[in-house]
């Protein structure tokens, strides 16, 4: 039975699903992304919202590849399709540091004020670290490489142990004092300016005195 069949059905048989276990069967299908691009915050929530009907399988941005279309539409063993990976110029980087934080599935290795890298064969294309780059140094690769079951899997794996790492970092966080007045927003955006800035004259210093190949 295809989706768009469960969605006309669905005043009739929802009372009667298992939805945690239906989310859990259409969780595992979904490529595991994490991009947010279907409006929810994750895999996981866009396959409980679909298996609540809440959500239509074509919300989902990688579905525009015919190869997952088919297999979102008839909730089929999801085939191997084509993706985009991003390549990084490292010359171009500041080491800013935004793609990591950007990056769901801990796809970019490094740290602030530091080289960065791609590590490729855990890249889904999803493009999120190239919206966060101030300087356009991430791009999608012009070859098509291959996303598989596997790789979504293991895609899924990583996402689940980030967020596990980010909630205990939060909660090692110091909270705030409340006698201290909040920041304004405009100094914190003055604030990120001027260090984007500051990485930027750097980049081009390394540039200008770095040895002319031969």
């Amino acid at each position: 039975m295809t989706a768009s069949t469960l969605f006309k059905m669905r005043d009739f048989i929802a009372p009667k699903i298992t939805h945690t276990e239906e989310a859990q069967r259409i969780d595992a299908l979904l490529p595991q992304f994490q991009c947010r691009r279907c409006g929810y915050p994750d895999c996981a929530h866009f396959a409980r919202a679909l298996a609540c009907f809440e959500a239509t399988p074509q919300q989902c941005v990688p579905a525009s590849n015919p190869a997952l279309a088919r297999y979102l539409e008839t909730l089929a063993d999801p085939p191997a399709f084509p993706i985009q990976r991003i390549s990084l110029d490292v010359s171009a980087c500041i080491g800013c540091a935004r793609c990591l934080k950007a990056c769901p599935i801990d796809a970019l290795s490094g740290a602030r004020r530091a080289e960065h890298r791609v590590i490729d064969e855990w890249c889904s294309g999803c493009g999120l670290c190239v919206d966060a780059c101030p300087v356009d140094c991430l791009t999608p690769k012009a070859d098509f490489s291959t996303w598989s079951l596997s790789d979504a899997r293991a895609a899924k794996k990583r996402y689940e142990r980030r967020q596990t790492r980010l909630l205990s970092q939060t909660k090692e966080e110091t909270p705030p004092d409340p006698t201290v007045s909040c920041v304004a927003p405009d100094v914190i955006q003055r604030q990120r300016k001027a260090e984007i800035e500051a990485a930027l004259a750097a980049a081009r210093a390394r540039r200008r005195h770095s040895p002319i190949a031969p």
